[in-house]
């Protein structure tokens, strides 16, 4: 070091912030189904994705299916309780993760508006379509 300088340690400073939304990812969930939004202008390929609550048994997504530009792919026969909903990419790799509270039959969780809003549960949902800010 150099004796004429002198040094000081400063604080460092970290933001934690939520990383942002996918461009293909999760919009609205109910109890028995996931609704996955793809905010891109092209088709987007979600075929061998899963979806899995906790550590519960994953259900993968058919090879070929896709989300049509700026829509919406509803995944069925889900068992979404209270818990943390995680939709990983073909290769493993975690797409998002949901904390979801406790839903009621007829509730949803859902993100108003689509895509990027922030999640509030939903006493009338709206499965497949667009997620209306009242």
């Amino acid at each position: 070091m150099n004796p004429g300088v002198r040094w000081a340690a400063l604080p460092l400073f970290v933001l934690a912030c939520a990383p942002p939304p996918p461009d293909v990812g999760l919009n609205e969930i109910g109890t028995t189904w996931a609704e996955l939004h793809n905010q891109t202008d092209a088709a987007a390929s979600i075929g061998d994705w899963t979806v899995q609550l906790d550590l519960r048994t994953p259900w993968t997504i058919p090879g070929s299916t896709e989300v049509a530009s700026l829509g919406f792919r509803v995944i069925e026969g889900l068992d979404v309780s209270e818990g943390t909903l995680i939709v990983r990419s073909a290769d493993g790799e975690i797409v998002q993760e949901v904390d979801v509270p406790a839903l009621d039959d007829g509730q949803s969780y859902a993100r108003v508006p689509d895509g990027t809003g922030r999640w509030r549960l939903v006493d009338a949902p709206t499965r497949g379509t667009t997620n209306d800010p009242e």
